[in-house]
C-alpha cells in the first residue's frame, strides 16, 4: 500500500479499509475520488455522511482539476524508472 493510501485510511476508519480493498474494487485513492456517490451509497454500511466524508479525504489527495499537456508532460519526465536488466519480460 502506497503512502498516499494509507494516509487516505488514516483519515477513515480502518474497517472501510477491507471494505473497499475487496468488496468495491476500488484500489487506489484516484479511483474512489472519481467513483459517483451513488456507488459508494450501494455498500452495505455507509451512508450518505460516509460517503461524503469519504470522496472529500480522497479528492484533497488526487488532484481533481484539469490538468495541460505541458504539466502532464512535466510530472511524466520527473519520473524515474528502475530497472533489473531481466531478459523475461
Amino acid at each position: 500500500m502506497s503512502a498516499e493510501t494509507k494516509l487516505f485510511f488514516s483519515r477513515i476508519a480502518v474497517h472501510f479499509c477491507f471494505t473497499f480493498h475487496f468488496f468495491t474494487g476500488y484500489y487506489t485513492v484516484e479511483a474512489v475520488a472519481f467513483v459517483p456517490k451513488k456507488h459508494l451509497l450501494a455498500i452495505k454500511g455507509i451512508s450518505e455522511a460516509k460517503a461524503d466524508k469519504i470522496i472529500a479525504e480522497a479528492q484533497k489527495l488526487v488532484p481533481m482539476g484539469f490538468t495541460t499537456a505541458t504539466e502532464f508532460h512535466q510530472k511524466r519526465s520527473e519520473i524515474i524508472q528502475v530497472r533489473n536488466h531481466c531478459t523475461l519480460y
